[in-house]
């Protein structure tokens, strides 16, 4: 199921997580009658395939772009049905140009799948349509987290460090020292 919003950016901020990452969060004004579909879309994250993207139309030339979002809910916030997007930051996102209401409309697109045996892996990329630009940090080799993907399952998130990098056995001799000088002393 495929729904499309036509939104308007209510708020935006950039932070550190609890991991020290740096995360961009977007506040969209939604209809209110979206609000129990986002609700449901958002807690279906976990079972479905769920898509929340963010297309931006220049309005002076007809080009548009789309920003990839994972949800952080949708609710009421000061009178106003908002739904909460989270992405990681990206400086070329340029969010905060999204409030010039004159050149730029936006349309939330809300994408609900049901997950299947087949279907690609978290972090596995989809293959380029033919004429599909891919930015750079989508491209094979950059790191997972630059896709935007935001829920990862735990096990994901605490990879634990290989063997081999074991600091506690680490040998932290200096070569080449006499012995009994202390070259801080100097």
């Amino acid at each position: 199921m495929k729904k499309d919003y036509a939104v308007r950016a209510y708020r935006t901020e950039t932070k550190y997580d609890t991991h020290d990452d740096l995360i961009s969060l977007l506040d969209v004004q939604v209809p209110a009658e979206a609000l129990e579909f986002l609700r449901s879309a958002h807690n279906a994250q976990d079972s479905k395939d769920v898509t929340f993207t963010v297309q931006v139309a220049n309005r002076t030339d007809g080009d548009f772009r789309k920003l990839a979002f994972t949800s952080k809910g949708s609710k009421m916030k000061d009178f106003v049905p908002v739904a909460t997007l989270q992405k990681w930051f990206n400086a070329a996102d340029n969010l905060t140009s999204l409030f010039d209401m004159a050149a730029f409309e936006l349309t939330l697109i809300v994408e609900v799948r049901e997950a299947q045996q087949g279907s690609p892996e978290l972090f596995e990329e989809p293959a380029a349509e033919e004429g599909e630009t891919i930015p750079p940090t989508m491209q094979q080799g950059s790191p997972p987290r630059m896709a935007g993907v935001l829920n990862a399952p735990k096990e994901m998130q605490a990879l634990p460090a290989p063997e081999d990098a074991d600091i506690e056995d680490a040998d932290f001799t200096v070569e080449g020292g006499e012995e009994g000088h202390d070259p801080a002393a100097d």
